[in-house]
């Protein structure tokens, strides 16, 4: 169990495009279990209805995060920002921009396929909605259950999207705190090529790296979880011992 006291650890949870704060009620679950604070923001256009989505440009999720995160800041020395997919690219921001103990990504985004991304350029005038025909990407069943994602999305928010992560990965080399870094290889959303590309754009000194060889996109609640979930508890120990 992490350290209790006064100035307990605190963890910032971002959830994904298109997701929810439901994604990582789990793992907020488990951290709270273990003495931390938690905080689950819920980023603009999410957790509503997709038609939410539109015209929300990207910076308000970057404010989201932000914002949530000096909340933190406030009351709290030792933080944490983890995030899932889309969350996973907001938490390389505050890495960027802020001091914090550590940042932990789970199929962070940080490029999208050359496919994915042609789609998403040429299609947007034409095809105002793209529907996911099997939902969220996520190999347990069980775990597809617990999750409130949409089953589609504004083309022009994936446009910003794409726009998000042009800006992030050119503040990646401001990246230094350390880093744990999941992915899976048969993610169908996020290329695990990304994972390679993280380690080669931060200047970390410390960069961990878990595969999560039986899961798919949404980390938080698919099969490894659990592993996720200790290696994530692990993570935080060793890196706010100093704190």
């Amino acid at each position: 169990m992490l350290r209790k006291g006064e100035n307990p650890i605190a963890c910032l949870l971002l959830h994904g495009f298109t997701g929810s704060p439901a994604e990582m009620e789990g793992l907020a679950a488990f951290l709270r279990e273990q003495g931390c604070v938690v905080s689950v923001p819920t980023l603009p256009g999410h957790a509503t209805h997709p038609d939410d989505l539109r015209n929300v440009p990207y910076q308000k999720w970057i404010a989201t995060s932000e914002k949530a995160f000096s909340d933190l800041q406030e009351k709290h020395r030792r933080i944490f920002v983890i995030g899932q997919s889309m969350g996973g690219t907001l938490a390389l921001h505050l890495a960027a921009h802020h001091q914090f103990a550590g940042v932990v990504t789970l199929a962070a985004a940080i490029r999208l396929s050359l496919q994915q991304e042609l789609a998403i350029r040429l299609l947007a005038p034409f095809v105002p909605v793209r529907y996911k025909p099997n939902g969220s990407d996520v190999r347990d069943l069980n775990g597809k259950t617990r999750l409130r994602n949409y089953d589609r999305y504004p083309m022009s928010a994936a446009r910003q999207l794409l726009a998000m992560l042009r800006h992030v990965r050119a503040e990646l080399p401001a990246v230094t705190m350390p880093i744990l870094a999941i992915h899976s290889p048969s993610d169908h959303v996020v290329p695990f090529e990304n994972l390679a590309l993280l380690q080669r754009l931060v200047k970390s000194a410390t960069v961990e790296q878990m595969v999560a060889e039986n899961s798919y996109h949404v980390l938080t609640v698919d099969y490894d979880h659990q592993m996720i979930f200790a290696r994530i508890r692990e993570f935080i120990t060793k890196h706010s011992k100093s704190e």
